[in-house]
């Protein structure tokens, strides 16, 4: 019987979790491949990754509850591309470009998102509803012939699905249903579409969007890079990878991990199992014990990202003590992903930048990096 949440497993998550080892019986894999340091800092590469992935792609942009209710709106800079996304009175989510069919002004500063039925342009008032419709033009009459339906918002495909909302920056060019269709009974399955934003934050990091992915793909690193933070809750053990169309599940034990415990309800398993998910192309989303982290990768140079990192709960934390484990539990986030993994992505970044490092050797605990390298390099031919 589910909890009250009624959170059930996909067969598939479920699957995984049996699949994993016991922590006290770890066997260790055996394995050593290599990836070639270019990927990370050569510019064509970088280029072709953008036209053949990023401009032609579905993204997964951001969470739905970053526009939670009906009348609201954002800016969202998007690898470089400036995008308006706004949830419409009847509830529709729709991506647009951030820019005013006047004179190109953007529409929208703010990133954080603001309530209202209409967006303004701050140059001449322009002004158009959430539906991308322009709805008014100040003296109208001095524009000869002039139609106000043939001046709405430059509108891009969109799909709100699993709880994420989805975007293809060129029109035209993207298979939603490939995309979500088999990814969105996992992301159902953990609450993702009801979750609440607790807290979000986007920043600069020094490396190529890659190197920052690789992190989230193998757990090696985390007795070592993270044993001040959150190792005491992991043991080296090799993590069950399953593909789920484009996109990539990695399912771990944690310390407290005991298969006879298994259940098909998420909220009765999520305290001893984790579940990864590397959305195609380039977001993360990990659960932990009381809340999900969801984060974007965009690229911006071959050796710059742009990485949003969002933090969700479960419900609106209303009680001194929930905000308070909440608070705790973003700045363990931020310990854990901003000083340590965007950190060493940053110094991997600036040694294979130095030249003469050779090729990059991946043991039996990282073969997710390999996996999902070779996903990202079929896309590119």
């Amino acid at each position: 019987m589910l909890s009250e949440k009624g959170y059930c497993l996909s067969p598939g998550q479920l699957e995984a979790i049996y699949n994993l080892q016991d922590p006290s019986k770890v066997s260790l894999p055996s394995a050593r491949t290599t990836v070639d340091p270019k990927i990370y800092t050569d510019t064509a590469r970088f280029q072709l990754e953008m036209d053949r992935i990023f401009h032609r792609e579905p993204l997964p942009l951001t969470i739905s509850g970053l526009l939670p209710d009906p009348g609201m709106y954002v800016a969202h800079e998007a690898y470089g591309v400036p995008l308006l996304l706004t949830r419409s009175k009847t509830g529709e989510v729709h991506a647009f470009r951030n820019v005013c069919r006047h004179r190109g002004t953007l529409l929208c500063e703010e990133r954080v998102p603001r309530s209202g039925g209409r967006v303004v342009c701050p140059y001449h008032a322009w002004t158009y509803g959430l539906d991308g419709r322009l709805i008014g033009v100040p003296r109208q009459e001095t524009f000869d012939k002039f139609d106000k339906a043939e001046f709405g918002l430059r509108e891009l495909p969109c799909r709100e699905a699993g709880g994420v909302i989805w975007v293809a920056l060129r029109p035209g060019a993207a298979d939603f249903s490939n995309a979500t269709n088999d990814i969105v009974k996992d992301l159902d399955a953990i609450g993702l579409p009801k979750m609440h934003l607790y807290r979000r934050k986007i920043e600069p990091v020094d490396a190529n969007w890659k190197l920052i992915l690789d992190a989230f793909l193998e757990n090696y690193h985390v007795q070592r890079l993270h044993a001040n933070s959150v190792a005491k809750y992991f043991v080296d053990s090799a993590n069950v990878y399953d593909p789920i169309g484009r996109h990539l599940r990695s399912t771990s034990g944690r310390s407290n991990f005991d298969r006879n415990e298994a259940s098909p309800d998420f909220e009765k398993i999520r305290h001893a199992t984790a579940f990864g998910y590397h959305l195609f192309p380039s977001a993360v989303l990990i659960t932990s014990p009381t809340y999900v982290s969801f984060m974007v990768v965009a690229p911006v140079a071959p050796n710059r990202s742009h990485v949003e990192v969002n933090m969700l709960t479960s419900e609106e934390p209303k009680t001194p003590k929930a905000l308070d484990h909440y608070q705790r539990s973003f700045d363990l986030v931020e310990q854990v992903f901003y000083k340590e993994d965007f950190h060493v992505a940053a110094l991997v970044q600036k040694g294979i930048e130095a030249g003469d490092c050779g090729p990059l050797v991946l043991g039996g605990l990282e073969q997710g990096i390999r996996i999902y390298h070779e996903h990202i390099a079929s896309r590119l031919t």
